[in-house]
């Protein structure tokens, strides 16, 4: 092949995998998008109902008053009218109550984005196409690595409370923020345990890393578990989320999208569970638990080194360049900015 050919195989290549970094993205943060206006319009809908039902909820004549002089900015203050504290409160226990069935609704209405990258193969060969059966003790041995990551969360969350308790934000009261309504209604049950999951599968195992397979095994993996992290947008969960996506991406790869899902979904309950025991025995012993996976690890990699080297030579990138073209992209880097800018804003430090 002459040094022209090589060229032009080379940009072609180059705007193929740039191509797809873009709709991958774009379908990603469609895909978030729908969620977060599917969240605003439940919310207004729940606060018109909330007025619908008792209209004096709002001091009438005050607002009247005020309107006609057009400010109206005394009336956001829930310490100065007990009646719009009241709204609040009664609009929040509201959302907190229908927060599963939201994230479900949220959820469902972004989905479709993704058959852009699939079409019908989406819900059809993403879903169906098994390569091998796995072992039980293969499945054991990846949710260990799970449970590993599981334990580098909780360190990494030590390391970083203090230091975000000094700016004023805090890891701990934002995850549980994010999680605490989910867990206490059964629609919310329904979601964390088995529809999110499922549904995570679907988006990243499925569409995205599918979509990018044609450029190397390894790449896609390492692509949509990168995504999958940042999804989840929160640093530690970042990093979590990162590890745990290249497990159930190879997972996904080397043996179908459903075992990818019941490890997520196993994941998921476990999760679920440790936060429903409440009691200082039970923390301790799953924080032992997800330690002694975090030491287990390094041996478990060690001893599938050989595997793990055939996976690195037969899933490698089928252009060198491939991970250089896919972050030339800068559609990668906003939806970077964008989730880690989120990320932080989450924590209340600034």
């Amino acid at each position: 092949m002459t040094m022209s050919n090589r060229g032009v195989r080379a940009r072609l290549i180059s705007r193929d995998i740039r191509r797809d970094i873009r709709l991958v993205c774009l379908c990603l943060g469609a895909f978030l998008l729908t969620i977060v206006v599917v969240q605003l319009l439940s919310m207004t809908v729940m606060a018109v109902i909330v007025l619908l039902s008792d209209p004096e909820i709002l001091p009438e004549m005050g607002v009247a008053q005020d309107t006609m002089n057009l400010n109206i900015s005394p009336y956001l203050d829930a310490q100065a009218f007990p009646e719009m504290e009241a709204f609040e409160d009664r609009l929040l226990d509201l959302f907190k109550n229908y927060s599963g069935l939201l994230s479900i609704l949220g959820m469902v209405c972004g989905l479709p984005w993704f058959f852009l990258l699939r079409g019908k193969r989406f819900v059809t060969s993403d879903v169906t196409r098994r390569n091998a059966s796995p072992k039980a003790a293969t499945l054991a041995v990846l949710f260990i690595l799970i449970l590993a990551a599981q334990g580098l969360m909780i360190l990494l969350l030590a390391a970083l409370e203090p230091l975000l308790n000094q700016g004023g934000g805090s890891l701990v009261d934002t995850l549980e923020e994010a999680t605490s309504a989910l867990t206490q209604d059964p629609w919310g049950l329904l979601y964390v345990m088995v529809l999110g999951p499922v549904c995570e599968e679907l988006v990243f195992r499925g569409a995205i890393m599918r979509r990018l397979e044609k450029h190397g095994a390894n790449f896609a993996i390492v692509i949509s578990a990168l995504l999958f992290g940042l999804y989840h947008m929160l640093l530690f969960q970042v990093v979590f989320a990162f590890f745990v996506g290249l497990i159930l991406a190879y997972t996904a790869g080397r043996f179908s999208l459903k075992w990818a899902m019941l490890l997520h979904i196993a994941n998921n309950s476990l999760a679920v569970l440790t936060e429903s025991l409440n009691s200082q025995v039970a923390e301790v012993f799953f924080t032992a638990l997800f330690l002694c996976a975090l030491i287990a690890a390094p041996f478990i990699l060690f001893t599938q080194r050989k595997l793990l080297a055939a996976q690195r030579q037969a899933g490698a990138p089928l252009f060198t360049k491939t991970y250089a073209y896919a972050f030339s992209s800068p559609w990668i880097w906003i939806l970077m900015v964008i989730l880690t800018g989120s990320g932080v804003a989450m924590l209340g430090v600034f």
